[in-house]
């Protein structure tokens, strides 16, 4: 009798172990993608802005990401456009012709004297534009990882990579794998890998593409952590090739709950979205 069971359990053993093993596997693909708050959470509060960064953390987003650019006395400042004018006063500050320049041509002192929050609503009059070290300092006691987009492209006051690495490194948030540094200018941070740096060649990178560019070669990337991809590009099929090519996917930028379903859809790793608390909401 003993033996009968036996055979039995064995013989359930080898038909379920297939099953169960096929099950945990979907679930694992399944996985919901970690939430990023694009410029914080930006859709609610100024982009780029320490409002925006507190709300994303409140909302429960995974990471945040920002925009570097550099001061004309070497300040790395959060901005996003090549221009001044659309998110903050300087043309009222410092003359007509001030909104058609760029973070570059001030430096961090006049910079620091702009409001960069009442263009969004009146509540945030007086908000300013934050320097990297003060949203790394906001988001260090969390569990928060960050994305630093290097603002490197024609026209940007592109920051001095050497001394963003340095900073990262010096905060561990290389070595706890907490950053991924990505830039739209491939060969900037590319070029990361080649600095003496300690952090350098281990820092994860990210470049990123338009949606103009497609479904880029996930065979030419081995120095990359992860292709950050306008969501509509990024289908199961292709983040299932960059996942088989070792790389993770970062979806951009999905606004709505039928955006964000895509994004779950394709087994991305991330969405990034203006939308953190829509977002934790839907997926969770």
């Amino acid at each position: 009798m003993i033996s009968r069971v036996r055979v039995v359990l064995c013989a359930l053993s080898v038909v379920m172990t297939p099953l169960f093993g096929a099950a945990i596997t979907s679930a694992a693909e399944a996985a919901d993608p970690k939430v990023v708050g694009h410029r914080g959470a930006s859709y609610e509060r100024p982009e780029n802005t320490m409002p925006a960064f507190r709300k994303a953390i409140a909302d429960g987003a995974d990471w945040i990401e920002l925009d570097v650019q550099e001061s004309s006395n070497g300040r790395l400042m959060i901005f996003h456009d090549r221009t001044l004018e659309r998110t903050t006063n300087a043309e009222t500050k410092f003359g007509a012709a001030a909104g058609a320049k760029s973070v570059g041509d001030f430096t961090f002192d006049k910079l620091r004297t702009l409001d960069a929050g009442k263009w969004f609503g009146p509540r945030y009059e007086g908000t300013r534009i934050p320097t990297l070290g003060k949203v790394l300092d906001l988001v260090e006691p969390t569990d928060l990882k960050v994305m630093v987009e290097l603002k490197a492209e024609e026209g940007h006051s592109a920051p001095d990579r050497a001394r963003v690495i340095q900073i990262l490194d010096d905060g561990g948030w290389i070595a706890s794998n907490r950053v991924l540094v990505t830039s739209f200018n491939r060969t900037y941070v590319h070029r990361i890998r080649d600095l003496p740096n300690p952090g350098a060649d281990t820092v994860r990178l990210g470049p990123v593409f338009t949606r103009d560019e497609g479904q880029p070669d996930v065979t030419k990337f081995g120095w990359a952590h992860t292709l950050c991809v306008p969501y509509d590009n990024a289908t199961r099929a292709y983040n299932a090739d960059a996942h088989a090519e070792g790389l993770k996917i970062s979806s951009w930028v999905a606004n709505t709950t039928t955006e964000m379903q895509k994004v779950a859809d394709s087994n991305a790793d991330t969405l990034v979205t203006d939308r953190p608390d829509k977002a934790v909401a839907y997926l969770n």
